[in-house]
């Protein structure tokens, strides 16, 4: 036998090399979602927010639906919950807004109860010999509705105390804010001017001296304490 064919060939050993694991910096992470702004989701859901509106308040007008929605813009920095929250929260507030205005609507509309009572109120709380061209009886109704009944009209439509109704609530407010700033001035004036004739003066117009005008000032003062 050959030298050769007694030389064996060595084994060739093939070594398996580790198949190297992804790691967290190899891995691509997703970009986070960018969560979209307040101003957006009220643009996009502004048609429902208008719909939930006229559902509380089907008789609500096209300039007061807009206006509610003008609000809610304005409060959109007091939202502090999750962008999924948000259309909750301002149904939430277009219906109170909306059932407020219909409350309002309902008891200070023209022939309605709570205005016929209010006009009585007022008529009843100025001098009966009063004559002034710039006093309206409406005029000052429409000013009591606005300035003092719109704010408080949630609490207006709840129970009163003693069984009190919504009318005579209404009453009570019209009739001392009719007498305050109107009745009660009135009066003052006329007992000026009465005391003024007494004392001996002919004028043909109204006219108080600087003296009478304090001295009615300082009751009207002393009435409000």
């Amino acid at each position: 036998m050959s030298a050769a064919a007694e030389t064996k060939e060595p084994y060739s050993v093939r070594i398996e090399q580790p198949i190297p694991q992804p790691t967290s910096q190899s891995v691509r992470q997703p970009a986070p979602q960018q969560q979209p702004s307040l101003e957006h989701l009220f643009v996009t859901l502004r048609a429902n927010l208008l719909d939930a509106a006229y559902e509380e308040y089907p008789g609500l007008l096209v300039f007061d639906a807009d206006s509610i929605l003008d609000s809610l813009a304005g409060k959109l920095p007091e939202f502090t919950g999750q962008p999924h929250d948000f259309e909750a929260w301002a149904t939430d507030y277009v219906k109170a807004r909306s059932r407020h205005l219909r409350d309002y609507v309902s008891i200070t509309s023209p022939g309605t109860p709570g205005r016929k009572t209010m006009s009585a109120a007022v008529s009843r709380s100025l001098p009966d010999d009063t004559f002034d061209c710039a006093l309206d009886v409406e005029m000052i109704v429409d000013e009591i509705c606005y300035k003092l009944v719109y704010p408080r009209v949630k609490s207006l439509m709840e129970p009163g105390k003693n069984g009190a109704t919504v009318t005579t609530r209404l009453y009570a407010l019209a009739k001392k804010h009719a007498w305050n700033y109107y009745g009660k001035p009135l009066r003052r004036r006329r007992q000026a001017v009465e005391k003024a004739i007494s004392s001996g003066r002919k004028f043909g117009c109204e006219f108080l001296s600087d003296a009478e005008l304090a001295e009615m000032k300082a009751l009207e003062m002393q009435d409000a304490a």
